[in-house]
């Protein structure tokens, strides 16, 4: 879509500033006909990037298509009276690119090279070859123009050349089974080669994001650095937004939240105050997360309701971060008050909506973590109650209840975690806990029913064995066998 969108604007700005030649009246007409075709083609087609609702992008598309074929019919025309007419060869082969027909229009390209060998033919051509991701094909294709004799357009494509040649080989890092680093400079040289054009939109930001790419931070600052000294003001931003993402993946959270601070007094979209404030929250800078979120809940217009639903669950997290941290400052008061706050975005969460199950996962966790019993169970229980339990969920409802000392309760979860996929990094901690919590039953219920404690103690035995398969040291190792012992002993005074 990216791709197309980017074909769209660029014929949109280019498509009708040609001349007509002297192709007699005939052609001239033809000409016309074609050009009044595509326009309105790519007017539809402009339209869509606009639309949300498929069937009217598909309706828009059709009427698109037929406008174009209407303006193919009559190119292939004008080239059948001229067939070295540069500008119709241009504009076919545009439009078979835009509906994705590389095959024709690469048979077009090849039959016009027969007239015309020209820089501007060849660079259609690796284009076209780019396009289908044959990138072999299209970088011998690329290079071929620096090995023909130097025409008018030669200095032209030059730039875009080395720029399509860096596109090509970064893509090639990617699919290289072990991003194989070469691809990657080879990338980075190119792109290095299409600045020294100064050619506009190509800037030093892709060098930075490549440079980001290879783990080189130092590069990647001062070619952001260099981007943001020579930038228009609006693209700034963008710029620095991509500077504090540097600085996180070289783990410098704190200079990269200086950055995103900075950022915040601009004037930002909703969607990116999101991500920012994602990023504090993940730092743990509860209050600046919390009045990020809030800015977007009270902004106008009010958000989309999908984004608008991430805005209530970030202040909720961002309120019950600053709760735990008034708890451990022995601030009760501002503790209470942050826990009303959170609770109250938790239950804006619409019913049902994709975020609604992972906020109540979220809020039943903190509540276990923060000691409050009562209220981990009901919500996990909730969890439970909307089909979304999973091993995580059953082992942290058992803890909750053997927290309260209700191992009845807390048995019959770890039974249900247990029962599950178990990851193989808890498999000791759920089965440890099983039959830990199966020899305190067996120990109760020794002396009013014997039948049942010998029957859960045995059970107990079996889980502690089963635990004993996934340790990984010797203190897990010494607490297993002395639940077993103690479990055997209780067996022989039954």
């Amino acid at each position: 879509m990216r791709n197309r969108t980017l074909l769209i604007s660029i014929l949109l700005i280019t498509l009708f500033t040609v001349n007509v030649f002297s192709l007699g009246e005939l052609s001239a007409k033809m000409l016309k006909k074609a050009d009044k075709h595509h326009r309105k083609g790519m007017e539809i087609l402009n339209e869509t990037m606009y639309l949300t609702d498929p069937a009217k992008i598909k309706e828009k598309e059709d009427a698109a298509a037929i406008e174009l074929k209407e303006a193919i019919n009559y190119y292939k025309k004008v080239l059948d009276l001229d067939p070295g007419y540069m500008e119709a060869f241009t504009k076919l082969t545009d439009i078979y690119m835009l509906m994705n027909d590389y095959d024709t229009a690469e048979e077009f390209t090849k039959k016009y090279m027969k007239r015309n060998r020209s820089s501007h033919v060849y660079f259609r051509l690796a284009t076209i070859y780019q396009r289908q991701q044959k990138w072999d094909l299209a970088i011998s294709t690329f290079n071929k123009i620096f090995a023909i004799p130097k025409d008018r357009g030669t200095e032209h494509v030059t730039p875009y050349i080395y720029h399509s040649l860096s596109l090509i080989y970064e893509a090639k890092y990617n699919e290289s089974e072990k991003k194989d680093s070469q691809y990657l400079d080879k990338a980075i040289d190119y792109e290095l080669k299409a600045l020294k054009y100064k050619i506009e939109g190509l800037t030093q930001t892709r060098i930075a994001a490549l440079y980001k790419y290879k783990g080189d931070t130092k590069a990647a600052l001062k070619a952001i650095d260099e981007a943001i000294a020579t930038a228009k003001p609006n693209d700034i931003l963008e710029l620095k937004i991509l500077k504090a993402g540097i600085l996180e993946d070289s783990n410098d959270f704190d200079a990269a939240l200086i950055i995103y601070d900075q950022v915040l007094s601009e004037d930002i979209d909703n969607d990116r105050l999101e991500q920012i404030g994602v990023r504090f929250l993940n730092n743990k800078k509860y209050k600046k997360s919390a009045e990020i979120f809030e800015r977007i809940i009270n902004s106008t217009p009010k958000p989309k309701e999908d984004l608008l639903q991430k805005a209530y669950e970030g202040a909720a997290k961002s309120y019950q971060g600053l709760e735990r941290e008034a708890k451990a400052n022995g601030d009760s008061s501002l503790a209470q008050e942050y826990h009303l706050k959170s609770k109250s975005y938790y239950s804006k969460i619409t019913s049902g909506s994709s975020g609604q199950t992972d906020a109540l996962i979220q809020e039943a966790a903190d509540a276990l973590t923060s000691g409050n019993f009562d209220e981990a169970i009901i919500l996990y229980e909730k969890v439970i109650a909307a089909g979304a339990a999973d091993f995580y969920v059953y082992m942290d409802l058992g803890n909750a209840y053997f927290s309260k000392k209700d191992f009845k309760n807390a048995e019959e979860n770890f039974t249900k975690a247990s029962g599950m996929k178990v990851p193989s990094k808890y498999g000791f901690q759920v089965y440890y806990n099983l039959g830990y919590t199966r020899f305190i039953l067996g120990l109760k219920m020794k002396s009013t029913q014997p039948a049942e404690a010998k029957e859960i103690l045995k059970k107990g035995k079996e889980s502690l064995e089963k635990a004993k398969t996934y340790a990984t040291s010797t203190s897990q190792n010494e607490a297993i066998d002395k639940r077993i012992k103690q479990i055997d002993q209780t067996l022989k005074s039954l």
